[in-house]
């Protein structure tokens, strides 16, 4: 197996787990999520997950930036939509403190970006977890969050 720097990221630099997360996720959202246009995502992991299933998926991705990443680009948001209300899901390994999901919320529901905040959430897909449920209700999830579909699974 693939030693990365974080222990977390072992799984998306080993060819044989990353490729089962990825045909599971891609199953998950064939099944129970056809209907979405975008998937969002964050971070490095939700990089690696994120962008191969969005395209074996037919879907758009939309990356939120977090705050302490620099970059080439000015922007806090990749993949804003040109049209109208359209659905997307959230895509992450899992919930610990509720701290992404939250700032992935807000930052496409932010008033300031007129054509995102159109957008609906229609469910949460974690990858790498069998408590995120769980953890919805007993962390500090905005209550916009706590009534959506959640699909999780462990690889």
């Amino acid at each position: 197996m693939y030693h990365s720097v974080s222990s977390h990221l072992q799984d998306m630099f080993d060819p044989e787990s990353q490729s089962k997360i990825i045909k599971k996720c891609v199953k998950v959202i064939r099944k129970s999520f056809k209907d979405i246009e975008y998937i969002a995502v964050t971070g490095l992991s939700g990089l690696i997950i994120g962008s191969p299933v969005a395209f074996l998926c037919n879907k758009r991705l939309i990356v939120i930036r977090k705050g302490t990443e620099e970059s080439h680009a000015d922007y806090d948001v990749e993949g804003i939509p040109n049209s109208g209300a359209d659905k997307y899901i959230i895509l992450d390994d899992f919930i610990s403190s509720g701290n992404t999901i939250n700032r992935i919320y807000n930052e496409i529901n932010n008033p300031k970006r007129v054509t995102l905040s159109k957008l609906k959430l229609v469910g949460m897909l974690f990858y790498r977890s069998s408590v995120s449920k769980d953890n919805i209700k007993r962390r500090d999830i905005l209550p916009a969050l706590t009534n959506i579909p959640v699909h999780e699974f462990l690889v």
